[in-house]
């Protein structure tokens, strides 16, 4: 009894064994024949990918084809090698692949269920006997499907030659990013010059600078939505208009304000030569003028300085809307004026 026990347990063991060597080869099996179906499929996504970089306006980074097969490839391998089959699978496996119908799964139900003990000797013993004429390497030996392989192959040339095959499509993508990085410069630059113009802004604040910077900073921020070169053209000429109409509108307002200080200059004799220069557009010899008069105030009469310097302080009104500078400078010639005339 006790030599049939230990007899007994020798044969399971053995067994066990030899299903684990035979897992071992028939996993190893697995992971090369899935290994070229997901290289087979990587490669058809590669191809896919490069077809339609032929047809759409975008760019294949050529480094990573040979990660998406590669990268499935070893993902199976590494899923494969922690795959721990059961007893009963491996029996089921040898018995369809040797022909041994049934013998290992029965001989593997049977010691796990634990039936009858006689029965289930002459079981193992049977399984056993037949196990040990089968080498594993033999029964299971690793066959590469030639059919997939070739495919494998044929898909990798064709990527190849995809990649090596002039693409048309490419100089449009090439194009597309240089207008992008043009749209983006021009962009930086608006911003830039608006950060420039709040700068010089922040001391004594204007209107008409700060219109002037809100509108290229919302130029920059159109060019930064816009996506095509049609687009971003279409932004710059509607900024290019928005900052003609701001100049147009402070231009005529400092031409209205230096038309009317130029009439009031015209209409008395001391004053008239500057006028007349002002009303030309001679701006160098009205200055020149008008330091002449500032340098002989005392020679006019008191009238004569109270108009001049209402005149003058009309101008500086207007002035200051389109220059704020200017503005000040005529007020405080008015201001001057006015004190000479009280005095």
């Amino acid at each position: 009894m006790t030599n049939r026990v230990a007899l007994n347990r020798s044969d399971q063991a053995e067994l066990w064994e030899r299903l684990s060597t035979m897992g071992r080869v028939l996993k190893l099996q697995q992971i090369v024949t899935w290994t070229i179906r997901l290289l087979l499929v990587g490669l058809a996504i590669d191809c896919l990918w490069l077809s339609g970089s032929r047809f759409l306006p975008y760019v294949v980074p050529i480094a990573l084809l040979p990660a998406i097969p590669l990268g499935l490839a070893a993902l199976g391998a590494l899923v494969l090698t922690f795959w721990r089959p059961s007893m009963a699978y491996l029996a089921r496996q040898a018995d369809r692949q040797l022909g041994l119908k049934e013998r290992l799964t029965t001989a593997v139900e049977i010691q796990t269920k634990g039936e009858g003990p006689y029965l289930a000797d002459l079981q193992l013993r049977d399984a056993v006997d037949q196990f040990r004429r089968i080498e594993p390497l033999e029964a299971f030996p690793i066959r590469i499907r030639f059919r997939e392989a070739n495919a494998t192959l044929a898909l990798a040339l064709a990527a190849v030659l995809l990649v090596a095959w002039p693409n048309p499509m490419q100089q449009k993508v090439r194009q597309r990013e240089q207008v992008q990085q043009t749209i983006r410069q021009e962009a930086e630059r608006l911003n830039k010059q608006a950060e420039e113009i709040a700068a010089l802004n922040a001391d004594s604040p204007s209107e008409d600078l700060q219109q002037i910077e809100q509108a290229l900073r919302d130029g920059a921020k159109a060019l930064e939505q816009r996506g095509t070169n049609e687009e971003a053209l279409a932004a710059l000429a509607a900024l290019e208009q928005r900052l003609q109409a701001l100049q147009g509108q402070n231009g005529a307002d400092l031409e209205e304000a230096l038309s009317a200080l130029a009439g009031s200059l015209a209409q008395d004799p001391s004053t008239r030569q500057a006028g007349t220069s002002l009303a030309k557009g001679d701006y160098k010899q009205a200055a020149e003028e008008l330091r002449r008069i500032s340098e002989n105030l005392e020679k006019l009469s008191p009238q004569e300085q109270a108009r001049l310097a209402r005149s003058m302080r009309q101008a500086g009104q207007r002035a200051s809307r389109s220059n704020p500078s200017m503005g000040q400078s005529m007020n405080q010639a008015a201001n001057a004026l006015e004190q000479g005339a009280q005095g």
